[in-house]
């Protein structure tokens, strides 16, 4: 039996939803990583959750993740090596969309050169996302984790950072093309996707958060690939992990990327259709 219990209207803000297991219970926060400087505070419900819980599980904690260790797995995936390069998958017209998405987002011409496409697409759009306002010292995993570290709550961390890296450097060669020409265009739209992505996650419109997400990642298409290693894959690993919490006593908040949760392939769907509980708050 598939138990989704959703009743709030498309006004009552980002999707909450509590899951109830045999020995413990979660609740499920959507984190959008990167928000305006000026952001709202996480909401007081989620807020009062991580405060109380027993733990919060998170993609990555940051905060143990040393900056030298960063930059050299980003490096040896990235950039070390005999490998397609941004030069290799340009050509003509291509080269110079790149060169002005790069001087639009306040980057030398050069700053690509010998980066992989799928390292140059993350690139150029980390950039871009500062550019139009976002940043990630506001994102909500960073405000849940600083929450609960100020409450003395324990932080778990569901992925490792070479994991999430590798998911992107293992793509097609065509795939990781798609994917910075891609980044191209949404410098090219002025953020405009990501805007739209951020409104639907205000409002707690989990549909049309989900077309987003699908959308912006290509799934169903040619590049399907993309989505299947950033989305899909990762939600099959964290639908494993959550169903661990749910094992262990008392209240787990669980915060992941807000794509991770919405959809046919989510988390509430994937945890519905193994027999749990799931309700929105």
């Amino acid at each position: 039996m598939v138990a989704v219990l959703a009743a709030p209207s498309a006004s009552a803000g980002p999707s909450l939803w509590h899951v109830r297991g045999a020995d413990g219970e979660a609740l499920l926060f959507g984190s959008v990583h990167f928000r305006s400087a000026d952001a709202e505070p996480l909401p007081a419900a989620v807020r009062d959750a991580v405060e109380a819980a027993d733990r919060l599980a998170v993609e990555l904690d940051p905060d143990r993740i040393s900056a030298d260790v960063a930059r050299e797995t980003m490096a040896r995936l990235g950039l070390s090596g005999p490998d397609i390069t941004v030069e290799d998958v340009l050509v003509g017209e291509e080269r110079e969309r790149m060169r002005g998405a790069l001087e639009r987002v306040g980057l030398p011409a050069d700053a690509l050169d010998g980066a992989r496409p799928w390292l140059a697409a993350i690139t150029l759009t980390v950039a871009a996302l500062e550019r139009f306002g976002y940043v990630a010292r506001t994102g909500v995993d960073r405000e849940a984790i600083a929450t609960a570290r100020g409450a003395g709550v324990p932080v778990v961390a569901l992925e490792r950072f070479e994991d999430q890296l590798g998911a992107i450097a293992g793509l097609p060669v065509a795939s990781q093309r798609w994917f910075l020409l891609d980044a191209v265009e949404q410098v090219e739209a002025e953020g405009a996707h990501y805007r739209e992505l951020l409104a639907a996650w205000d409002r707690g419109d989990d549909a049309k958060l989900d077309g987003l997400v699908g959308r912006g990642l290509d799934r169903g298409g040619e590049h399907h690939v993309v989505w299947e290693s950033l989305v899909g894959r990762r939600n099959r690993a964290m639908l494993e992990a959550v169903v661990e919490l749910l094992r262990e006593p008392g209240l787990s908040v669980v915060v992941v990327g807000a794509g991770h949760l919405v959809g046919e392939e989510g988390l509430v769907e994937t945890l519905a259709r193994r027999g749990y509980r799931v309700t929105r708050r």
